[in-house]
């Protein structure tokens, strides 16, 4: 049985796989599910972020305001990298439906370029490695029993 602790390392690994789809879609130039995969990458590593800071995550996909509340419990060799996802998860958020569905004026294989599969390829990768970062110095902090 999987204890609440374990849950962003599963969210670390779930997004890992999912990172290794995205040069896919970029070769095959289908922007706009880069941009879409890099949004639930980005939302799911925040939202493992957040789990590592000891907040319960939002049921939404924005979670933004959330990870400006964990940067006080984060080490501050985190803070660019929680400003950029605070970015990411605005941008992202703003396109995710549009990315995948379209709209009737908006055809979403043709509007989306090469760089905003970039912008949000780059937002995915930073979501993964400060996740991963998180998960390996908490795997490295010894736990400290309190005495009785």
């Amino acid at each position: 049985m999987m204890s609440p602790k374990d849950i962003p390392l599963a969210y670390l690994k779930k997004c890992q796989s999912r990172l290794k789809t995205l040069p896919i879609f970029l070769e095959d130039q289908n922007f706009s599910d880069v941009v879409r995969e890099s949004q639930e990458i980005v939302e799911l590593s925040s939202k493992g972020i957040l789990r590592m800071a000891l907040i319960d995550p939002p049921h939404r996909h924005d979670v933004a305001k959330e990870l400006l509340e964990a940067l006080p419990k984060l080490d501050k060799s985190f803070f660019h990298p929680i400003q950029e996802l605070v970015t990411a998860n605005h941008w992202l958020r703003r396109e995710r439906e549009m990315a995948f569905y379209g709209a009737d004026d908006f055809d979403p294989t043709e509007g989306y370029s090469i760089q905003d599969a970039e912008r949000a390829m780059a937002f995915a990768q930073l979501a993964v490695k400060t996740l991963r970062r998180l998960v390996e110095a908490k795997k490295k902090t010894p736990i400290h029993h309190k005495k009785r």
